[in-house]
């Protein structure tokens, strides 16, 4: 894989983890309930562990004198402003295993390329544990989620 090739798949993962779901919902203002608390602290943990993310992509980027931009969030993103929780954990489930497909890719992709691997590996094995957590809050009944 050619240098041009790694920092193309680099901008992918940025992309994925800089535009992804949760973090637009970091911006959006979900209706909650007392019960979706347990929710919201996976959301939270989901975009912290993006952030490191980025931090690190970021940085081998800027390393290689490539620009490090996420791009615009997905106009569809849009359409779940101040819409409940208990729906959105629904929507993100969805996201999140598009997520974990693109990162099982950019891992395939970076073969040749064994820090960047290294660094997509490692956000796969995130991306798969966000998505085991969001399901298991799903399949929560709400009075056991308080």
């Amino acid at each position: 894989m050619t240098s041009a090739n790694t920092h193309d798949v680099l901008q992918r993962l940025l992309a994925i983890h800089g535009r992804s779901f949760p973090r637009y919902l970091a911006y959006a203002d979900p209706w909650t309930h007392a019960g979706d608390k347990r929710a919201m602290e996976a959301f939270q943990h989901i975009v912290a562990d993006q952030e490191l993310m980025i931090d690190r992509i970021g940085a081998m980027l800027v390393e290689a004198d490539r620009p490090a931009d996420p791009g615009p969030f997905p106009m569809e993103f849009t359409s779940v402003n101040f819409l409940s929780l208990d729906y959105l954990i629904r929507r993100a489930i969805g996201y999140q295993t598009a997520d974990v497909g693109a990162l099982a890719q950019c891992v395939q992709q970076l073969h040749l390329a064994p820090a960047a691997k290294a660094v997509a590996e490692e956000a796969l094995g995130l991306a798969k544990g966000h998505l085991e957590a969001l399901q298991e809050i799903n399949s929560t009944p709400v009075s056991d989620a308080i």
